[in-house]
Order: structure tokens, then C-alpha cells, then sequence
């Protein structure tokens, strides 16, 4: 990925790269559909990502993990304009499966004594509370799930996190404030971004 300045792959995905938690939600909440836009730009990979939810009353808030092969040094709201504006931009669109890493730079181990998670400095946007939690070891899973659940999220169960606990990785932990009264909402894009290889 270092020879283009740019390149973009805009991905509508089958099956989440990240997991959604309810927060006092009175109905079930289901994602109907999460897309993606990668791109390497200036030495940083980014990723875009939108999901679209419905329910027969929307919870809310509600919160969203990502992880992500090294720790964002860019996380912020894109505009909810962003993704249709694309579409007319790149009519097709392509399908993957559930193997999205494979696009991913891959992630040197760092040696990190001491703590097996390190949570990074709240940030906030007009829709978002967003919180970094950096894994330091592969035996992070039960500090990671204790953070979620005391902060409010539902803990990520340990076969979706074995290829995320590598010391550098990190999982982005979103609360969405501010959800729209009805049954469906389309959820403003969160970007993040990391040093590529």
C-alpha cells in the first residue's frame, strides 16, 4: 500500500467488523446494513464506517466498538453526506466477506510491559463519545471486557477478540447520543485513522 499516495476501497459488508451494543433499549435493534470506506492517504490508513439500525422504538443511545490494527491518531464524525455522494461517484460496489483485515496493514508486535490495556483520553463530536482502549498484551481480554462493562457497553465476546489482542491494536469505543425518534436511523460516519507500514 506504500507506492499510490491513494488508494480507496468502498465496501458494503455482510457481516459487522464491529459489534454494536444497546444501551436501555425497551425493543431488540437491528443493523441492517454497514459500509466501509479504506484508504491510505499521506503515511495514515483510514476507515469510514456507517450502519444502519432499526427497531420498533429506536433505544436512546447506544455504543459501538471497532477495533482497529493500531491505535487511531484521527477519530471524528464525518458528514452524513459523505457515503451518498460516493455511491454516485462509484456505482459498484464491492462485496467481501467477513476477511476485511486482509486489506488491513499488518500490526508489529510492540513490547509493552505492565498493563495489558491502556484507555486513552475521552473525545467527543456532535454525536459521539468516543474512548481508545489500547491493547498491551494478548492476555487483555478480561481487562478489556471489565472496561466495557463498568463504562456501559456489552463485553465482546473472546472469539471475536482473539485476532484483535495483539499488543498495538486497539478497540475505538463509541457512545451515539442523539438518535432520531422512529424505527430506522442511519448512524453519521465515524472516521478513524493509524499510521501505516
Amino acid at each position: 500500500m506504500r507506492k499510490h499516495a491513494l488508494r480507496t476501497i468502498l465496501l458494503m459488508l455482510p457481516i459487522s467488523i464491529s459489534c454494536i451494543h444497546v444501551i436501555d433499549a425497551p425493543y431488540p435493534v437491528k443493523e441492517d446494513r454497514k459500509e466501509a470506506l479504506l484508504f491510505e492517504q499521506d503515511g495514515l490508513c483510514h476507515l469510514v464506517v456507517r450502519t444502519r439500525i432499526s427497531s420498533p422504538e429506536l433505544p436512546r443511545s447506544l455504543a459501538w466498538v471497532i477495533p482497529t490494527p493500531r491505535v487511531p491518531v484521527v477519530v471524528k464524525e464525518e458528514s452524513a453526506e459523505l457515503f451518498p455522494q460516493l455511491y454516485k461517484l462509484i456505482p459498484d460496489r464491492v462485496q467481501v466477506t467477513p476477511t476485511l483485515y486482509q486489506f488491513l496493514p499488518s500490526c508489529s508486535t510492540l513490547p509493552m510491559p505492565g498493563q495489558t490495556i491502556v484507555v486513552h483520553q475521552a473525545q467527543s463530536t456532535e454525536h459521539y463519545t468516543t474512548q481508545i482502549v489500547e491493547i498491551r498484551s494478548e492476555n487483555a481480554s478480561e481487562a478489556l471486557n471489565g472496561w466495557l462493562v463498568k463504562n456501559g457497553f456489552s463485553p465482546v465476546p473472546e472469539q471475536n477478540q482473539r485476532h484483535y489482542l495483539i499488543p498495538g491494536r486497539a478497540f475505538v469505543c463509541v457512545k451515539i447520543r442523539k438518535l432520531p425518534e422512529g424505527t430506522t436511523a442511519q448512524i453519521p460516519p465515524v472516521h478513524l485513522a493509524w499510521q501505516g507500514d
